[in-house]
């Protein structure tokens, strides 16, 4: 045992010694212990009514009641946030023809959008968005869109840990499958920072990893046509993570190298490993291409930042995320401590010890097996694999923190951003610690000790996600459908006005959107449907407004603030009707509608409200 966890191994032990100890084997391989633990019990054989239940029928009705319980969730609380709706409008404007990218409308001639390529994100999120969305596009086509992405995406990432299960079936007890679902479809964390983009990546790969392990699981043959077929979707699946995330980028590389690491020795499978990693090779170099080529910027690789020089930012790391505190506990429980205060930290500090000794220990014991057997077997494969995804997305964070400033902004606490700050980035190394802490809860040979570690930390998240589903139910279940920043703000009804009203203009042309006050949300309504923003300032300084084709322009103005001489002037010249008040958006809304005359304005305002 790690002389860290000495101190945690003794405490038990004290409090165990009041309630008996119980002597166990951890597997045939590991010398026999005798721990003294509280309620040993719960860890004894089952009994044998609770054995002889049919498991592979039960396992299968836990699948799918834990795929419903995540479709919903994301029912009553559908995300969308900055990420996805760029993204989406790129995908309205790849429909329209005009291929994954964003509107931007210029005053030389307003109704004339020009199109600049979506560089910040891979395209794929905007292809299979656009698979899916048809003219004219509404909130509610976006909202049933993601909804179908998101199951499809939990399909997916529940299926490939499906198979995975199934080859670790000789070293899991016979209802693994089930309390691993039914946790995953409960869980609250860290499927509440796992995004549609994030879940299908994570989903894509763990499908190439259970390619691999298709592989790893008999010796290669030449000329075999299902393990050449394997080898083709573990290396074309890996890389599809990366046409949703750029993260996955060196992950795309790991299976075909683990591969080829297994079967250097065996000359069939040399070749196989070989080509595999030949056509990430080559799948990769053409999305870099394209994102160079096409996008006109391989991010995250070329001209990310566009900072001078070479400088290495040690202090961003003082920003890091307690990801193993968030992959426990997220909201809930942790709403009733105030970040940055003692109780915050001491919480912190003890649950991130507790899942970091768990998966020590957990390593420790797999490696003790692996070593006292003579050689690796499947199950230590797998577990390698995760370990090292883990170790690459964490390095990969560290590395961009370090590389490039932190981002000074408004809308983060504390007001510095960095990679390692955000707990979203986190989200697939808070997947991977719970699947390895559900493995060896649910693992025939993990001591005693280690299963008890990994069900109360497991329990912590069961209960805090019970919690938070109670709450959210009743507050936003019976709502109508909306995304969820709607429901929590309370503007669904001044969004379904807006919506009614940017769908009669995008009838007529061009749709931009100026403000003189905070309105996130008409924007994001604007720029989903194709429309763009233009500045207000730059409307009030070049008069008069010019354009070549029909457009309408949206003005939303503070309610508060009627007092600028400039703005009247405008609306009277181009006899914008009255501005509506949308109460919940804290706007007032109106319109000018230019009829396509190169300059001055239109013989007549058609706005409508």
């Amino acid at each position: 045992m790690p002389p860290a966890l000495r101190p945690v191994y003794r405490i038990a032990v004290y409090l165990a010694a009041h309630t008996g100890c119980h002597e166990f084997r951890a597997g045939s391989t590991v010398p026999s212990t005798t721990f003294c633990l509280p309620f040993p019990s719960l860890f004894r054989p089952a009994p044998a009514r609770l054995q002889s239940l049919n498991w592979p029928v039960l396992n299968r009705l836990s699948f799918w009641l834990a795929v419903l319980l995540r479709c919903a969730d994301e029912f009553v609380m559908t995300v969308f946030t900055t990420d996805n709706m760029l993204q989406t409008a790129s995908a309205v404007n790849l429909i329209r023809g005009h291929g994954v990218s964003i509107a931007v409308a210029r005053m030389q001639d307003l109704g004339r959008l020009h199109y600049n390529p979506l560089a910040v994100w891979p395209p794929g999120y905007a292809w299979l968005m656009g698979l899916l969305l048809r003219e004219p596009v509404s909130d509610h086509q976006i909202l049933l869109a993601l909804w179908l992405i998101h199951i499809l995406g939990v399909l997916l990432l529940f299926g490939a840990w499906w198979f995975l299960l199934r080859r670790l079936r000789p070293t899991l007890q016979p209802w693994a499958p089930a309390v691993f679902f039914l946790f995953w479809g409960i869980a609250n964390t860290p499927f509440n920072n796992l995004y549609n983009t994030d879940l299908w990546s994570f989903g894509l790969y763990c499908a190439g990893v259970t390619h691999l392990l298709f592989l790893l699981s008999e010796a290669p043959v030449a000329g075999s046509a299902r393990q050449w077929t394997w080898v083709v979707a573990m290396s074309t699946l890996s890389f599809a993570a990366c046409l949703m995330r750029f993260a996955y980028y060196p992950l795309a590389f790991l299976p075909p190298l683990v591969l080829l690491g297994a079967w250097w020795r065996l000359q069939p499978g040399r070749l196989m490993a070989l080509t595999g990693l030949a056509l990430s090779a080559g799948l990769v170099g053409a999305l870099v291409g394209y994102q160079k080529f096409v996008a006109g910027n391989a991010y995250y690789l070329t001209e990310f930042y566009h900072q001078p020089g070479f400088h290495i930012y040690w202090d961003n790391l003082r920003l890091f995320d307690p990801f193993l505190l968030n992959g426990v506990l997220a909201g809930g429980v942790m709403q009733l401590v105030k970040g940055g205060t003692l109780p915050y930290y001491l919480v912190a500090l003890t649950v991130s010890s507790l899942v970091a000794a768990a998966l020590v220990i957990g390593a420790r014991v797999e490696y003790q097996v692996a070593r006292a057997s003579g050689s690796m077997q499947l199950r230590h494969l797998l577990l390698g694999v995760w370990v090292a995804s883990a170790l690459v997305l964490l390095g990969l964070l560290v590395a961009l923190s370090l590389r490039y400033p932190a981002a000074l902004v408004d809308w983060w606490p504390g007001g510095r951003w960095t990679y390692v700050a955000d707990t979203r980035y986190f989200a697939p190394i808070m997947l991977i610690v719970s699947a390895l802490l559900l493995i060896f809860l649910l693992s025939t040979r993990s001591p005693l000790f280690l299963r008890l570690l990994c069900a109360v930390l497991l329990l912590l998240t069961t209960l805090n996600a019970l919690a938070l589903r109670a709450k959210h139910s009743v507050q936003y279940g019976l709502q109508p459908p909306a995304f969820f920043k709607d429901k929590f703000s309370g503007t669904t009804a001044d969004t379904r006005r807006l919506e009614d009203l940017l769908s009669r203009a995008g009838q007529r042309g061009a749709v931009l959107l100026t403000t003189n006050t905070y309105a996130r949300r008409l924007e994001e309504a604007v720029i989903v449907r194709g429309g763009a923003t233009v500045s207000l300032d730059s409307l009030l300084a070049r008069q008069p407004l010019r354009t070549t084709r029909p457009v309408t322009i949206f003005l939303a103005l503070d309610p508060r603030d009627s007092s600028d001489v400039r703005l009247t002037s405008l609306l009277k010249r181009y006899q914008a009707p009255p501005a509506e008040l949308l109460p919940a958006l804290q706007v007032r809304l109106t319109t000018i509608f230019l009829t396509g005359q190169p300059s001055g304005p239109p013989a007549r305002n058609q706005s409508e409200k």
